[in-house]
């Protein structure tokens, strides 16, 4: 069994706790250490209008394809658990592996749209750690921010 990234304590003081956990059906499971490549697909909107998104579904689909490639969802959270994260310093996390997208290998998300990703959620020392962990990085970011490879 694995170790969801909020405690029952946490998920029973929000709305739909649900949206939290994953494991739903479709849901690609795979073994970190199995895979060369791990992204973390950033939608900046909640669970419920994420999970619906055609290109989502495909980009998901398409990675999760490679047998050297895991590509997770990651959605905002919504505002009651948003302000519990940030309180509680807690990462912002994919739903398949729980894991926090700092340990993560891209980060393609998209911006603009509909409710941005806070500027907490994927804070700048996040990102910068990673150009310290390694020489490659990609930060990805759809719309009119920026796109960066490094």
């Amino acid at each position: 069994m694995r170790k969801l990234a909020l405690s029952d304590e946490i998920l029973l003081s929000v709305e739909k706790p649900a949206r939290y956990i994953g494991g739903e059906p479709g849901a690609v499971m795979k073994n970190a250490s199995d895979v060369d490549v791990r992204f973390a697909m950033c939608f900046p909107d909640v669970y419920e209008i994420g999970m619906s998104h055609l290109g989502i579904q495909i980009l998901y689909d398409m990675f999760n394809r490679r047998e050297d490639t895991w590509c997770e969802r990651v959605y905002s959270p919504w505002v009651d658990l948003d302000k519990i994260m940030r309180r509680e310093k807690i990462p912002l996390f994919a739903l398949e592996s729980q894991d926090p997208i700092k340990e993560f290998d891209f980060l393609p998300m998209s911006a603009g749209r509909t409710t941005p990703l806070s500027s907490e959620a994927v804070p700048a020392r996040t990102i910068r750690s990673r150009w310290r962990l390694s020489s490659i990085c990609s930060i990805s970011v759809k719309g009119r921010r920026c796109t960066m490879r490094c």
